[in-house]
């Protein structure tokens, strides 16, 4: 699945009306999660990664909030999400045939699994 950066732009930045962006955060207020103790237990993280090591997540979520509202006559739209289900971190590697292949590191991670539940038997 290809992703999109959420990073901020410079002009971004100085339109947000968001906590921290004045600041020049890299990212928007509701782009980050916290993770407590009870939560890191649940998902079996015992060792904590570096600061700013970059990992990948797979999560389901609800829509706990929507909305639409006008702005200096422009439409503007949120959603609030709440995570229910989430996989372990994975560590971020990037490949260039995984850019290229759409479900690429899909089939990767299942010709894993598959060769782990082989092993064992």
């Amino acid at each position: 699945m290809k992703m999109t950066s959420l990073k901020r732009t410079k002009a971004g930045n100085k339109e947000a009306v968001s906590p921290g962006a004045a600041d020049g955060e890299e990212y928007g207020y509701g782009t980050r999660i916290n993770l407590d103790h009870d939560d890191l237990e649940k998902l079996g993280i015992e060792k904590l990664p570096d600061t700013e090591s970059a990992h990948e997540i797979h999560a389901r979520v609800r829509v706990r909030r929507t909305e639409t509202a006008e702005r200096d006559g422009e439409k503007r739209r949120s959603m609030e999400l709440q995570i229910t289900h989430m996989a372990p971190l994975k560590p971020y590697k990037a490949e260039a045939s995984q850019e290229q292949k759409p479900g690429a590191g899909v089939r990767r991670d299942l010709d894993d699994a598959y060769d782990k539940s082989a092993a064992k038997k």
